[in-house]
């Protein structure tokens, strides 16, 4: 099974856990690529605009979300 497939499942954005891990996911690859230049609270603030913009999208029905 392939992460996308695991991570976006149908209505996730409305189950606590498949949100968590999805969350976990988006914090994750920020990690792994933002710049060492963002502190602990830039990266927290980030990694929550970049998770709520997608909780947002699948919430309005975007399909490149779901």
């Amino acid at each position: 099974m392939s992460k996308k497939s695991e991570l976006f499942i149908v209505g996730w954005q409305n189950d606590p856990q498949p949100k968590e891990r999805v969350k976990a996911e988006i914090i994750d690859s920020l990690n792994r690529y933002l710049p060492g230049s963002y502190d602990r609270e830039i990266f927290t603030v980030k990694s929550n605009v970049v998770f709520e913009h997608i909780v947002d999208q699948a919430i309005m029905g975007y399909n490149w979300v779901a």
